[in-house]
């Protein structure tokens, strides 16, 4: 029983398989950053901070309630979509 098992993992194919898991997974690292460049360059954000701007005035209005933070224990807006 043992040696069936240990075959499952030992053997030629596993080798193949790691080899193509390796190459895969650097390919589609690639064609992701290359993605997440064309998208931001089409949405005119890369040169977009974060923390930088402040919120959006529609998105504001949009505003229904406000929750503590679980984290900071602070007060802040909460938009109708996560709730």
């Amino acid at each position: 029983m043992y040696a069936k098992v240990s075959h499952l993992f030992d053997n030629g194919a596993t080798v193949f398989f790691a080899v193509f898991m390796a190459f895969w997974s650097t390919v589609f690292l690639e064609v992701w950053k290359r993605k997440q460049i064309t998208l931001s360059y089409d949405w005119d954000m890369l040169e977009y901070k974060e923390d930088v701007q402040p919120p959006r005035p529609a998105f504001v209005a949009k505003v229904k309630r406000v929750r503590p933070n679980p984290i900071t224990g602070k007060f802040e807006e909460m938009h109708h979509s996560v709730y």
